[in-house]
């Protein structure tokens, strides 16, 4: 009996610290943490690179323009998650914070990165509309970092 009672706390205690590191991965990492600064990035590399894959000269200024798009909407969204942040500390740290204006903080929040993702759906269907298949494969296959970094950096907006 008695070394059942102990397996039972043991349990407990292992599902206890379970469920806190779930809750603090799950908090901890939240959309409200502060994201690494974009680093910017000439235009010249996006003219480059698009025009060493895409043969119409219009169409790779165009895809240039595009993917500065993409960096320019990155870069504000960066910039407005690490004023959210702060906001967001400043109000929940203060006792006297009605809940309202916590609520208007996230509201705004969730409107401006809904805005962000709007954005970034309509350039990639730009994208889709303006490459063929096999010019968005030779670009895709490149590599390139900046490209890289836009494309896996908008999957968290």
């Amino acid at each position: 009996m008695r070394q059942t009672k102990m397996m039972e706390i043991s349990f407990w205690r292992f599902g206890g610290l379970s469920l806190l590191a779930g809750l603090w991965l799950l908090l901890g990492s939240g959309c409200a943490t502060t994201q690494e600064p974009a680093q910017p990035v000439a235009p010249e590399t996006f003219a480059d690179t698009c025009s060493s894959v895409i043969s119409d000269p219009e169409t790779a200024a165009r895809m240039a323009t595009l993917l500065g798009d993409l960096t320019q909407i990155v870069k504000d969204r960066v910039a407005y998650l690490e004023t959210y942040d702060k906001s967001l500390d400043a109000l929940t740290s203060a006792y006297a914070t009605p809940e309202d204006e916590i609520r208007d903080l996230i509201a705004d929040y969730n409107d401006s990165r809904a805005e962000a993702q709007d954005r970034v759906v309509e350039i990639s269907g730009e994208i889709r509309n303006l490459l063929t298949v096999d010019e968005w494969k030779a670009l895709n296959s490149l590599r390139v970092q900046e490209i890289e970094f836009i494309m896996s950096t908008v999957r968290w907006l």
